[in-house]
Parts: C-alpha cells; sequence; structure tokens
C-alpha cells in the first residue's frame, strides 16, 4: 500500500497545473449544447468517407463488426452505451484486461493505427449529437470503476461525458503509464483515475465555451504531436501491488 501511495505522490508531481477558465458558466448550458450539435454534424458529415473507409478496412482484415459497443457511465451516473471503432482483433474481444496496456497484443494492425491517431474515437460523435456526450467533458468510465466516483469524485457525474477535455489532453498516452509488476486495473483505480479526477473537477465547475475550445485544439494538437502531454516524464515508478486490492473482474474493453 505504501509503494501505491508513493506512486501516486510522485506521479502528482509530475502533472501540470490545469488552467483555470475565467468565466464561470453553467455545465451544460444551452449554448453548449448547441454547440455540441453543430460541431459534431459537421465533423459526421465532413468525416463520412473517413468513417466508410475505417469500417471497410476493420472489416476486410477479420470480419468482425467495425464498431465496438459498450455501456459507460454518463451525466448523473446514467449508462449509456458508448460507440468506438474496435482496435482488437476479433479474437481477443471476449476477455483480457479492462485496461489497454502499450503494445497490448489485441490489437490488431488496422486497431493500432485507430488507436495511435485517435480515430477509435470518431463514433462517439454519434453519442454526441445523441446527448449522452458532450464534445468537452470528462471520460466516460466503464462499469467496472463505477465505485471509484464515491465522496467527493461523485461531483465528476454532474457532468456530461466528452471526448476532450484536460485529463485527456494529460493522459493522451495513457498506455505508456502502466508500471511493471502491479495490476493495471487496480493502478488505474488508486493513481491515473483519481489524478485524472483532480483535474477534471479543478476545471469543469467553472469552465466556458472558450476554454473548451482551448482544450479541444490542445486535444487535436496532441494528436498531431505539436503537444505531447502525457508522454515522458509522467509515467510513475510504482513498487509491488497491494497484497489485498480490490480489482474489477476481468472483462473486454477497449478503452
Amino acid at each position: 500500500m505504501a509503494h501505491m501511495a508513493e506512486s501516486s505522490r510522485l506521479f502528482s508531481r509530475s502533472l501540470p497545473a490545469p488552467p483555470h477558465p475565467r468565466n464561470t458558466r453553467c455545465p451544460m448550458t444551452r449554448q453548449k449544447r448547441i454547440f455540441d450539435i453543430v460541431i459534431s454534424a459537421a465533423t459526421v458529415t465532413a468525416f463520412a468517407p473517413v468513417f466508410a473507409l475505417i469500417a471497410i478496412a476493420i472489416r476486410i482484415e477479420d470480419g468482425g463488426p467495425a464498431l465496438f459497443r459498450q455501456p459507460r457511465i454518463g451525466l448523473r451516473g446514467k449508462t449509456f452505451e458508448t460507440l468506438k471503432f474496435r482496435k482488437f482483433s476479433q479474437s481477443s474481444t471476449s476477455g483480457g484486461s479492462i485496461v489497454t496496456l502499450l503494445d497490448d497484443d489485441r490489437y490488431s494492425r488496422v486497431g493500432r493505427f485507430l488507436e495511435k491517431t485517435k480515430l477509435n474515437e470518431l463514433p462517439q460523435l454519434i453519442n454526441v449529437l445523441m446527448g449522452d456526450m458532450s464534445i468537452v467533458g470528462p471520460r466516460p468510465e466503464i462499469l467496472a470503476f463505477r465505485h471509484c466516483f464515491a465522496e467527493h469524485n461523485s461531483k465528476l457525474l454532474e457532468f456530461a461525458p466528452g471526448i476532450f477535455g484536460p485529463s485527456q489532453s494529460v493522459f493522451r498516452n495513457e498506455a505508456a503509464m502502466y508500471p511493471a509488476g502491479q495490476d493495471p486495473a487496480l493502478f488505474y483505480e488508486r493513481v491515473l483515475f483519481q489524478q485524472k479526477a483532480a483535474i477534471d473537477l479543478a476545471y469543469y465547475p467553472s469552465a466556458s465555451l472558450t476554454s473548451d475550445i482551448h482544450w479541444i485544439l490542445r486535444s487535436l494538437g496532441a494528436v498531431l504531436s505539436i503537444h505531447r502531454p502525457g508522454s515522458s516524464g509522467m509515467t510513475p515508478q510504482a513498487g509491488a501491488s497491494p497484497a489485498s486490492p480490490h480489482v474489477p473482474a476481468r472483462a473486454p474493453s477497449q478503452r
């Protein structure tokens, strides 16, 4: 337990402080919803050929479905089904770790490219149009981590989950942050999730449309390697896992 606590403390020091937005707004205003609809509809329309090419490439590789569907935790704790392009091979989606690791052997060839470019996230624009997600918001967690939203972290459920945001930008290379010798799910629960929650809770209660646009641009810049948040220097040096951790049951996941 002491090793895990030390890992969290060291990791906290390496995290950049999120910028504090200037304006105070409600978490889901009418203006924000209109922004979500316009941006997601325009992007889906403009990228329709890309959607089609990705879907065809996935189908050609292993004959499986192009989309990966999974229940996630949404606004006020409501469960919804998130959509992503499938990045794991058809033969590996029946089990495995609930978190994705660097060089995960479950990736398909197309899926590895989608993960690197984050194009697997594109179908979540449909979730935005349906009102289950926002363009900018905390990442929607899988049901196995529902217990992480206890006490202070429950405030995260007051905000619609999103595709972009401060924690998504900072943890752009999350798969590379898991130290050897520790249970990845436990490390995510006790270290990474807690760091993400702290960043998001410092931002969303006073977020504005202007600051949201900042994080969209910064996140896109990270994908294009203009910014490299969450890269080297942020990987914590962790010791052994606690003897009796609360580890969620193994289930297929494409986080």
